[in-house]
């Protein structure tokens, strides 16, 4: 068996491709970190909050305004895991992640399910100032 590899090189187009080397280099690790991070906070919080690569001019589904007359009347509402869940994807999502896990090991934990309940409130507290 004889195997023959041709190799032929175009100075030229190797030049070109080293000016844009670190260009490239820095597109690919963050593209790669952000889809680490995307495929982490799936696996964390067990289901998609969206895609870091939606679509420019999609319309997003505006939040209701909260009734400020109803909402001094009710008592602050019980804090669920869900509702900081979807913050903290919202911020991961936004390129927030050094952020969102300096917040989750200031209230204990290195994943949100490693945070005791008590801490819920502060914690989405802080995460919306972000």
């Amino acid at each position: 068996m004889k195997i023959d590899i041709n190799i032929h090189v175009n100075l030229d187009e190797i030049k070109e491709i080293l000016t844009h080397a670190d260009e490239l280099q820095k597109f690919v690790v963050t593209s790669i970190e952000d889809l680490r991070n995307w495929v982490m906070d799936i696996n964390e919080y067990g289901r998609d909050y969206g895609t870091p690569f939606a679509k420019e001019g999609e319309p997003e589904e505006p939040e209701p305004e909260p009734d400020k007359a109803k909402s001094e009347a009710e008592p602050k509402a019980e804090i669920s895991l869900e509702m900081v869940r979807a913050k903290l994807a919202t911020l991961m999502q936004s390129g927030k992640q050094a952020e969102v896990k300096a917040l989750l090991q200031k209230h204990g934990g290195e994943k949100l399910s490693d945070i005791p309940k008590e801490n819920y409130q502060a914690l989405l507290e802080e995460a919306e100032a972000i």
